[in-house]
């Protein structure tokens, strides 16, 4: 791990479990998979579902503002089809397009 005696300015004095020092000498998040559970639950983070994490960011990236995010415009966003929550791709329960499919399949299977 690198050092984290030798911080930036207005870095804090003592890092916390999240962060480290980078190879260009600036402070930086750590990669996720490599920080002990125990300090990403202290550090206020908890096991979401990943479709819940991507809309609040939508949300954040919104200002907040629900409706905003429901009508969002910037559709070359890489976030922006599973901004309400839901994977399109899914065929999983929740997807009209699947759920046609399925009708289809069951119709011909009798």
């Amino acid at each position: 791990m690198a050092d984290t005696t030798k911080l930036e300015i207005g870095a804090p004095e003592k890092p916390d479990a999240l962060m480290e020092i980078c190879d260009d000498g600036h402070p930086g998040g750590r990669n996720p998979s490599k920080v002990a559970l125990k300090d990403l639950k202290a550090a206020g983070f908890s096991k979401t579902p990943i479709l819940r994490v991507l809309r609040a960011k939508c949300i954040d990236c919104c200002g907040g503002i629900l409706s905003e995010v429901r009508a969002c415009p910037i559709t070359n966003c890489e976030l922006w089809p599973y901004r309400m929550a839901k994977n399109p791709f899914s065929n999983k329960k929740g997807n009209a397009a699947s759920f046609g499919n399925l009708k289809k399949t069951l119709r011909s299977q009798q």
